[in-house]
């Protein structure tokens, strides 16, 4: 037979499938959709059939209850067995073609993508009309800004919306408002500064140049009266010695009394010429030093010790010298150095009635020498440590003070270490004894970035 599709469903309307008639009927009902339908009866005779030829092309006979692309992949293939009302079994077999089935996926997905590029204009349209709304306002907002910035004070946003943005626009031109009010105000203060420092400059200007000249005239002054004094005192002093020699032997207790006390009030009026000369230089900053490779002992503590050695001996002090390395051998400024031990043993003797004064020479470490200068005599409180290097202080002042000097000798005595790129320390303790220390360089560049350090570790202010 060749019966066609519709007459099947009119002529055999109790075909049914109770295993899966949930696939079979919904197929039927897409029809068109449908490329081929065979069906035979029990014995394998066709009864009817829709597009034969389109069923023998796709090869039908598909195993029974499956489905599967056809070999040439035109149709998608279904067998099954099935019964009809009266209780006959047949086969039946479809094909759907998937060309159809493929032409109204791309009718969808041609309608879907029309659909998202008519969105996307219109979310496109919408995107341009509102953020030129929006985004002009704030480019006009950014521009002004940027004037602003770059110092000009007069620009403003021209918004005069009444939403958000034109909110914001007034807010910002309040701002600059008072930006500019601030602006001006402190550019008119900038100017009344600038008048008020160039005028003090002059003033400033000349007063230094008066200083200058004043630090001039005072340098000159003190050389020409160290000079004008220094020539008598060593004439009275030269003088003193021949009449002292012409006298000689003297059995006169008053007469040698007399000598010394001259002797003594001669080098104590030359030490203190040089103590105001040599700090009036290092105020006006005027001090020439002049490096150099010295013994510490054969240069310096020799000569001194010699020099003291009356002093000492009228005292009965004990003078003792120790050198615990072969090789002092120091780079500095031989005057300054020489002053500074001179300052300190001179006070070590001045303030001990009884005892000893004691030198003491050893290394510290291989770029460095240490030298104590120590004494038993009165020593000093803890509160006076603090002052004790301050120009023109003592611990007695006034006219009843037991001891004589001017208060220079330690002011100088740290000036003289700052220029030879060394370090001091004291520790003392009141009527037992006094002790310096100081740090002095084998080598003409001292490493700075390590005299605090050492400082700290080296020279404790009481041990």
């Amino acid at each position: 037979m060749n019966n066609t599709f519709q007459d099947v469903l009119l002529i055999n309307p109790g075909i049914t499938d109770s295993k899966n008639s949930d696939i079979f009927y919904p197929s039927l009902l897409r029809g068109s959709h449908l490329s081929y339908l065979l069906y035979f009866d029990a014995g394998n005779t066709l009864q009817f059939s829709y597009n034969y030829d389109r069923a023998i092309i796709d090869a039908y006979k598909t195993p029974q209850n499956e489905m599967k692309f056809s070999p040439n992949g035109e149709s998608y293939q279904y067998a099954s067995t099935i019964k009809n009302l009266s209780g006959q079994q047949g086969n039946i077999y479809l094909g759907y073609s998937l060309f159809e089935f493929n032409s109204g996926l791309s009718e969808l997905k041609t309608t879907i993508m029309q659909a998202a590029i008519a969105v996307l204009f219109v979310g496109l349209f919408i995107f341009l009309f509102v953020g030129k709304k929006l985004i002009t306002p704030l480019y006009k907002i950014i521009d002004t800004a940027i004037s602003i910035a770059n110092g000009d004070f007069t620009r403003r946003v021209d918004i005069t919306s009444k939403d958000e943005i034109g909110t914001l626009a007034f807010v910002f031109n309040e701002m600059v408002e008072k930006m500019f009010t601030i602006n001006y105000e402190l550019e008119h203060i900038n100017n009344e500064l600038e008048l008020r420092v160039n005028d003090r400059t002059v003033e400033l200007i000349a007063a230094k140049e008066k200083a200058e000249e004043s630090e001039k005239l005072k340098s000159a002054f003190l050389a020409q009266m160290s000079h004008e004094i220094r020539t008598p005192i060593n004439t009275i002093m030269n003088y003193i010695s021949l009449i002292k020699e012409e006298l000689h032997p003297c059995d006169s207790e008053n007469i040698n009394e007399s000598f010394e006390a001259i002797n003594s009030g001669s080098r104590r009026l030359i030490r203190t010429i040089d103590s105001v000369l040599n700090m009036s230089q290092f105020y006006a900053g005027s001090f020439e030093v002049q490096y150099e490779k010295l013994s510490l002992t054969n240069d310096i503590i020799n000569d001194l010790q010699n020099e003291f050695k009356p002093f000492i001996d009228n005292k009965n002090l004990q003078f003792n010298m120790y050198t615990e390395i072969e090789d002092d051998f120091i780079v500095g400024d031989k005057y300054t150095v020489t002053q500074m031990f001179s300052n300190l043993i001179d006070n070590a003797i001045k303030y001990t009635n009884q005892g000893s004064v004691t030198v003491n020479i050893q290394n510290h470490d291989q770029d460095r020498i240490v030298v104590e200068v120590n004494d038993t005599g009165i020593g000093m409180s803890e509160e006076f440590l603090h002052e004790l290097f301050q120009p023109f202080t003592q611990e007695e002042t006034g006219y009843t003070r037991k001891f004589e000097g001017n208060g220079l000798g330690l002011a100088l005595v740290k000036k003289y270490i700052d220029i030879n790129y060394g370090l001091i320390s004291v520790d003392s303790i009141k009527g037992e004894g006094t002790r310096f220390r100081v740090l002095l360089n084998k080598h003409p560049k001292p490493d700075f970035s390590v005299l605090p350090q050492l400082d700290s570790i080296l020279f404790p202010m009481h041990s």
